[in-house]
């Protein structure tokens, strides 16, 4: 954001206090919000001490520096501060805008904020809060937006984190272009990230990011991948909104805060050109001077890169063209590789190594395969932090009680040992069985998908009955294999349904490379699951919460999983209690439907329930009670022959269908004759 040399509104007649003129004091810019700070109140925004009128520096007469005290740091930017919205303590970011210097910056932000607008899960712009006429000056007006951290603060650690950044600030550009907006601002003070998930042991000071807000210790953060977050642009000061029917839109240069696009240089100062190729090369250049050009491993992203900084504008890909090829160009990388530690160009041998070391034992193993050597069985190995997940343990120990367990329907993976770490009392270790992510290998027939309906859907009911919501969207974690790069965490989505594939495997797999043998020594041959049926387990609690019988429809602030479309947590749903029961069904919904119904042939018979498990209003969603009638239901409908049937996918052409059905037609009277059901179920 492009810091303002005046703030708007303030006079000379400002009122100077003694507090004023001792070092740390206010300085001449602060005035406006000191002033402010009674009105701001009654509108329900309350100022850090700082800010009061009566305000007595909290470091006079203590022999402290006032650099040591929460109240001794004045604002960054003269036109915004922090501050705290009374109704809920919710942090937010106060704004003041000149609009006769940026006529358009509230119109766009009000716009991009609105409804359907905010519901959209690609619009990263940040949301306008609320709006205030400042009650001295006509001409300016305050913005209230969620308080947000540099994008780039804590630092980036692996390159999956540097993707899914990447990934949604292309998807919000994309999203801006499609509504005809033009940011012509991007630079590295314009994107920002909530970053609350990230500092649950307490916030960071908004002008002294290394210490908590109210300066009692250093803020403790985690990585972006243990708590997944979400980028927002920001300042839409120089921003423009155009009439498609316009045509291609020419403005002329305006320098915000990279000053080194192309044609804006030399002669090009009074050239018109087109603004929304000019946001691709402010975005390519973030990306090179935040990510390319400070560390290895991104050859995958140059070629992109290189053409969105082209020199000629019409040279660049548009919007649309770089979220094709970025996804192209992330789609086959490795789990190794999105895992992989940011490397700086400059680190020698030496520092390398030893940053390689603590990166794999700090960062990589919050799963790990092990062998239990009272039977040998392979196993897997959890660390929990009791201080960021307070609840997993607790919750995981409860589904693995024999109350649960003994009931056949439960598809939770069961905790064989705790293990408190000897070293850190917040740590444990808990044991659980060997999975395997729930999509791999491949399905084959509609019976096995079917099958695997059935087993998620008896679990989450299991789970509702009992009162405990999963509120983690089941996309496929595999612990120790992603093999999507988002560095998503806990919740219903296919990063968080796994399946028991021991009977699939006889050899078993290795953890980090799934096709080879356990031991590595070939390829790992496997069984379908129709041949061994496999039992699909929900993981991964840690946002997980068990809640009173007596309370039927209870209510959480949003909390985002790896799913990150829920309807009711998009716009300004992101501060209001959603009843998380109600947010599972969505979660699982979306499973089927991204996993299954549209990537295959042939699944109309689920697209009836799956739509309503979709619904944008939580409420009208099926409860999982309804959710299993109707599925049974849909399920008997079904003859022999479609369970039978192959699944294909929607992007096959001829030729791979008519070698994959040969094939299938071979594999389907192997079946027959060994009289395997078209369903196949687990032994209890």
């Amino acid at each position: 954001m492009t810091a303002e040399q005046t703030t708007p509104g303030i006079t000379d007649s400002a009122q100077v206090t003694q507090a004023d003129h001792i070092r740390g004091g206010l300085r001449k810019h602060e005035y406006i919000w000191r002033d402010r700070q009674p009105w701001l109140q009654e509108r329900g925004y309350v100022l850090r001490s700082r800010y009061r009128p009566d305000w007595t520096p909290s470091w006079i007469g203590t022999g402290r520096h006032h650099k040591d005290c929460e109240d001794g740091y004045n604002t960054l930017v003269p036109s915004i501060i922090d501050g705290t919205r009374k109704s809920d303590g919710l942090l937010v970011t106060l704004k003041a805008v000149d609009t006769s210097v940026h006529p358009f910056e509230v119109e766009i932000g009000q716009f991009l904020s609105s409804e359907p607008l905010a519901n959209n899960p690609r619009n990263h712009c940040v949301r306008i809060l609320d709006v205030l006429q400042d009650p001295n000056a006509l001409n300016v007006t305050i913005l209230v937006m969620p308080l947000l951290k540099r994008y780039d603060i804590p630092e980036y650690t692996t390159v999956g984190e540097v993707v899914a950044f990447c990934k949604q600030a292309i998807e919000g550009l994309h999203f801006m272009h499609d509504h005809h907006v033009a940011h012509r601002d991007i630079s590295i003070l314009n994107v920002m990230m909530d970053a609350i998930p990230l500092y649950s042991k307490g916030l960071w000071h908004p002008r002294a990011a290394r210490m908590t807000r109210d300066f009692s210790g250093v803020a403790k953060h985690v990585s972006r991948t243990e708590r997944p977050v979400r980028y927002f642009y920001i300042d839409f000061g120089l921003s423009r909104k155009y009439n498609s029917a316009d045509g291609p839109p020419r403005e002329l240069p305006i320098l915000g805060g990279d000053k080194s696009v192309p044609e804006f240089q030399e002669h090009g100062y009074n050239v018109a050109s087109d603004p929304f190729r000019t946001d691709i090369y402010y975005l390519g250049n973030l990306f090179r001077i935040t990510f390319l050009n400070h560390y290895r491993s991104f050859e995958f992203m140059e070629p992109l890169v290189a053409d969105m900084v082209q020199a000629d504008p019409e040279n660049r890909p548009t919007i649309a063209e770089v979220e094709s090829r970025f996804d192209e160009a992330t789609r086959h990388l490795s789990s190794w590789k999105l895992r992989g530690r940011l490397v700086h160009k400059d680190e020698n041998a030496f520092v390398r190594g030893v940053l390689d070391s603590l990166h794999f034992f700090t960062k990589v193993p919050f799963v790990m395969d092990a062998t239990r050597i009272s039977d040998s069985s392979i196993v897997l190995m959890k660390k929990l932090d009791a201080e960021i997940h307070p609840f997993e343990l607790e919750i995981g120990q409860f589904l693995s009680s024999d109350q649960i367990t003994s009931d056949p329907r439960s598809h939770c993976v069961r905790i064989l040992e705790v293990l408190p770490d000897p070293m850190e009392q917040s740590i444990s270790l808990i044991v659980m069985p060997y999975l395997r992510a729930f999509d791999n290998p491949e399905f084959l027939t509609f019976g096995e998908a079917v099958a695997c309906f059935k087993q998620l859907i008896e679990g989450l009911r299991v789970m509702h009955e009992n009162n405990v919501a999963h509120r983690c969207d089941p996309q496929i974690r595999s612990h120790t294999q992603f093999h999507e790069y988002l560095p998503l965490i806990s919740d219903i989505s296919k990063r968080n349904v796994m399946m028991d594939a021991a009977a699939m495997y006889p050899d078993m797999w290795h953890p980090r490379s799934p096709a080879d043998k356990y031991d590595y020594s070939g390829k790992a041959k496997y069984y379908t699951r129709t041949e061994r049926p496999p039992k699909y387990y929900y993981i991964d609690f840690g946002l997980s919460r068990k809640y009173d019988p007596d309370n039927t429809s209870p209510e959480e602030l949003p909390i985002l999983g790896g799913d990150k479309s829920v309807p009711e947590f998009q716009g300004r749903g992101y501060d209001k209690p959603a009843n998380p029961f109600h947010t599972d069904i969505y979660y699982l919904g979306n499973l089927m439907r991204t996993k299954f119904v549209a990537y295959y042939r042939g699944f109309e018979f689920m697209h009836p329930l799956v739509a309503d498990m979709l619904q944008s209003d939580p409420a009208k969603r099926p409860s999982i009670a309804e959710v299993e009638t109707r599925f049974d239901e849909a399920f008997r409908g079904l003859t022999k022959r479609k369970l039978r049937s192959r699944l294909v996918r929607k992007d096959e052409i001829m030729l791979e269908r008519a070698i994959y059905g040969t094939a299938h037609v071979f594999r389907t009277v192997k079946y027959l004759v060994k009289r395997l059901p078209p369903v196949p179920t687990p032994p209890l």
